[in-house]
């Protein structure tokens, strides 16, 4: 399979505009499936027909959708993830897009989590941290650090590199980064790393600075509990206090 099969149901009266929404996009391989515009058709030319297939009329019977076509071959996260395989054939992707969720349109799955969200935070010594999600974008992750003596940006695009502006020299420093996209290869590679660092730490080989104590780990978990808290609940949230209700349990 070095096509990826994609269903828009619709009205009928609504398919013209879906596909020219579609070919305004760029979409050009389109197979449209609607009974009226086939009974139209078969009408508008019952001179020229002798027979017609009465399982073809059954097939389209209730029918109105456009489907379109799209190489995936390429698509290594979206095929690895939906089939939660390393390496998966052709048969086992086309089984997850017809059998799970990742075969649905986004807006008719019964998936609730958020899509977008700004979670504003005020750590100790006054540092505040302004943290922003939003599903509709190209993607990719983007750090922005603004300090007394300069600030730092970086993002996981690739290789744009990390640029540092120091203030009292008025002057930019890059540093390389050789990384993947931030989307389709593992948070740029983070992924990875992080399972190579704790191996080489099981092996007592490692010695690098990128793995953090368990109670670190834990803090960045319960910190994203208290920003959903903070969401569903429309509150802001004390961390301490949030700990302690958690403690008390």
């Amino acid at each position: 399979m070095a096509w990826l099969e994609i269903t828009v149901d619709t009205a009928s009266e609504k398919v013209g505009s879906v596909v020219t929404a579609l070919t305004a996009g760029g979409f050009s391989d389109l197979v449209i499936e609607d009974q009226e515009e086939f009974e139209t058709f078969l009408e508008e030319n019952r001179a020229y027909w002798d027979y017609i297939d009465e399982s073809l009329q059954k097939q389209l019977q209730g029918l109105s959708r456009v489907k379109l076509y799209l190489e995936d071959k390429e698509n290594l996260w979206f095929r690895t993830t939906s089939t939660r395989d390393n390496n998966p054939t052709d048969e086992k992707v086309e089984k997850a897009i017809r059998t799970t969720q990742y075969g649905k349109c986004v807006y008719r799955c019964d998936n609730d989590v958020v899509d977008h969200q700004v979670v504003t935070m005020l750590l100790e010594d006054d540092i505040t941290v302004t943290f922003s999600m939003n599903a509709f974008n190209r993607g990719g992750r983007y750090l922005h650090l603004m300090g007394t003596k300069g600030e730092l940006h970086a993002a996981l695009d690739n290789d744009t590199p990390i640029r540092i502006y120091d203030f009292e020299t008025a002057k930019t420093t890059e540093i390389a980064v050789i990384a993947g996209d931030g989307v389709l290869n593992g948070h740029g590679g983070g992924d990875e790393g992080i399972v190579d660092s704790f191996y080489e730490y099981l092996l007592d080989n490692y010695k690098g600075s990128s793995i953090s104590d368990i109670r670190t780990s834990v803090s960045n978990h319960l910190l994203v509990f208290a920003a959903e808290k903070a969401r569903k609940e429309e509150c802001v949230v004390d961390f301490g206090t949030f700990l302690k209700t958690l403690e008390n349990r």
